[in-house]
């Protein structure tokens, strides 16, 4: 009998405090925020960054993506011989700057 895989369930906040506690001051904040386009640093190579910023009935809303950074320089492994990629493997290889691995799903906040 197969025993069935445990489930993943990734909770996240963001809390902000501010002094002066407007509705406007919040927007304000949220839209520099989006205008920015600056990640924040989870963890050694997970980035979490504020790619959309709409408004509706309630105020701001916002979705956040979280995405991980390659270090192209760090040797690739080769998943079907089991070992570290040759020169000639790795040389074809080209992510664009602009790129990164997505690795959770954006979500609306």
């Amino acid at each position: 009998m197969e025993m069935a895989r445990p489930r993943l369930i990734t909770v996240g906040c963001l809390n902000i405090s501010n002094p002066n506690e407007s509705a406007t001051t919040y927007s304000e904040l949220i839209r520099s925020a989006f205008r920015l386009k600056r990640p924040v640093k989870l963890s050694a190579h997970k980035f979490v960054i504020l790619n959309h910023i709409s408004r509706d009935a309630t105020g701001l809303r916002g979705t956040f993506a979280r995405y991980n950074e390659i270090d192209p320089d760090l040797p690739w492994f080769d998943i079907e011989a089991l070992n570290q990629a040759d020169d000639e493997t790795t040389s074809s290889i080209s992510i664009p700057d602009n790129l990164r691995v997505i690795t959770h799903a954006p979500i609306s906040h």
